[in-house]
């Protein structure tokens, strides 16, 4: 006579579930995260004053996040910008006169910040999908 385990079939019929669920559940937090990143680089994108004292804004409106990309069993997301100076405001550029404007590093900071923060996330994420069960 086989041991049988008490709860295994209930257990593998849990686990059948969640490997159905998770990449709903994936998709969705990649999208959170995303959101989190976006909020992240606006509050840091600087905006010029111009000299009539109204201030610009194009660069911190224009961030967006891309939809979910499938790849085969990857997923990805962007955050970006399209705004053609936005790569010179994050790295720095040289002026005409030789002198040269620091990078803000906004992205940069910002994806730092969401990556110390992504753990703490993630465990969320798993508590979540596995307290369903």
């Amino acid at each position: 006579m086989a041991n049988r385990i008490f709860g295994f079939e209930e257990f593998e019929r849990d686990l059948e579930i969640v490997k159905r669920r998770f990449p709903e559940e994936i998709e969705k937090f990649l999208i959170e995260i995303a959101n989190r990143g976006l909020r992240k680089v606006k509050k840091r994108t600087p905006v010029g004053v111009y000299t009539n004292g109204n201030t610009g804004g194009n660069l911190r409106r224009n961030w967006k996040v891309s939809d979910v990309k499938r790849n085969g069993d990857r997923l990805s997301i962007e955050l970006y910008n399209n705004v053609e100076y936005a790569p010179y405001v994050e790295l720095g550029h040289r002026t005409r006169n030789g002198g040269f404007v620091p990078g803000v590093y906004m992205l940069e900071m910002s994806i730092m910040e969401l990556e110390r923060e992504l753990p703490k996330h993630v465990y969320a994420l798993l508590r979540e999908v596995l307290g369903k069960l």
